[in-house]
C-alpha cells in the first residue's frame, strides 16, 4: 500500500518519491526504489494533471510520431476511468495509440470484473442486503443476481500487454530507451511479450484499500536476483503486483524466490493470493466463487 495522507491525496494525484519520505514504512524492501505513481479514485478535482508535464510540442513515446504527423486531441488517461483515474493524462500519448491500447484495456475490465463489481458495491450508503438480499450485488448498472459464482473470460496476453503499458507510461522520458525493445513488442500483435513477464501475483484482501494507487518500482541493486521491475496496483480488495524485466533476453528470477521473497512483501495483505500462470492465451475464464467475496465484505 502507498502510505499517502489524505491531504496529499487531495491536493496531488501524481505521486513523486517525496510523496513517501517520512511515511509509515517503505513499501518494498532496500532492493527498490520508486519511480513515480498515481493515486486513484481523484473524481474530487477537476484539472487534468499531465503526468509527463506541459508540453509545447508533443511527441508520442509509444509510436514516436509528432503533433506534425498525428493529433492529440483527446485525452489519454495514463490509466483507464475504470480504474478511477479520471484526472491523471499524458501528453506523450497520441490519439492513434490511445485507441490501439483501449482493447486492451477493455480485456482487463473484463478480467477484474467481477471483484470490480463486489468491491465498489461494498462502498455504497445503502444497506443491500436488506434492499436486494444477499446473494444480489449491484452497482450502477452492473448486477450479480443470485449466483454461488459468475464466470468470466478474457485475453490474457491483452492484460499482459496493457499491465505493461501502465508501466512505460510511469517511466521517466530518460529511462525510455531502455525500455524501447519492450515498448515494441508491446505495440506488435505477432510478437510475444511474455518473455519480460517474470510473474503476476493476484491478492485478495478483507477491506477496500483507503486509497486506491498504482505505483511503479525499479531495483536499484540490479544484482540479477530480483526482477527490474514491479509494477503494483491497490484497487479496492485487489492488489495485483506485475513483475517484469525491461530485457526480454535476461534469465528470469528464480522460482524460489518468487515463493519465498516476493510473496512475503505482501503477506501483511495477503488473504487469497494466487500466481497468476500461462496468461499469454488468448482465451482465459476465472470463476469467481461470489459468496466468498460476500463474506470477506460482510454482505
Amino acid at each position: 500500500m502507498l502510505f499517502i495522507s489524505q491531504h496529499n491525496f487531495k491536493m496531488n494525484n501524481i505521486i513523486t518519491q517525496n510523496d513517501l519520505a517520512g511515511k509509515e514504512k517503505k513499501f518494498l524492501d532496500e532492493d527498490f526504489d520508486f519511480y513515480k505513481g498515481i493515486i486513484l479514485n481523484n473524481v474530487g478535482r477537476p484539472i487534468y494533471q499531465p503526468i509527463d508535464g506541459e508540453k509545447t510540442y508533443k511527441t508520442c513515446r509509444f509510436c514516436g510520431k509528432t503533433q506534425d504527423e498525428v493529433t492529440f486531441n483527446h485525452k489519454s488517461h495514463v490509466l483507464p476511468k475504470f480504474l478511477g483515474n479520471f484526472l491523471v493524462i499524458s501528453n506523450s500519448e497520441c490519439d492513434e495509440c490511445n485507441s490501439f491500447f483501449s482493447r486492451y484495456e477493455t480485456e482487463l475490465e473484463k478480467y477484474i470484473k467481477i471483484p470490480l463489481i463486489i468491491n465498489k458495491q461494498n462502498r455504497q450508503e445503502i444497506d443491500l442486503k436488506d434492499r436486494y438480499g444477499k446473494n444480489i450485488s449491484r452497482i450502477g448498472d452492473d448486477i450479480l443476481i443470485n449466483g454461488d459464482k459468475e464466470s468470466v473470460e478474457f485475453n490474457g496476453l491483452y492484460v499482459l500487454k496493457i499491465f505493461l503499458k501502465f508501466a512505460y507510461s510511469l517511466l521517466p522520458e530518460s529511462e525510455l530507451d531502455n525500455y524501447k525493445d519492450m515498448k515494441n513488442v508491446l505495440m506488435d500483435d505477432d510478437k510475444d511479450i511474455t518473455p519480460y513477464i517474470v510473474d503476476i501475483i493476484d491478492m485478495t484482501v478483507k477491506q477496500p484499500f483507503e486509497i486506491n494507487a498504482v505505483g511503479l518500482y525499479y531495483n536499484k541493486i540490479n544484482d540479477g536476483k530480483y526482477c527490474d521491475n514491479m509494477l503494483v496496483l491497490n484497487f479496492n480488495m485487489k492488489k495485483y503486483a506485475i513483475l517484469f524485466n525491461r530485457d526480454g533476453s535476461k534469465t528470469k528470477v528464480d522460482e524460489d524466490i518468487i515463493k519465498e521473497e516476493y510473496v512475503k512483501l505482501f503477506n501483511d495483505l495477503d488473504l487469497n493470493s494466487f500466481r497468476v500462470k500461462k496468461m499469454n492465451k488468448d482465451k482465459i475464464k476465472i470463476t469467481y466463487i461470489i459468496k466468498d467475496f460476500m463474506k470477506l465484505i460482510d454482505l
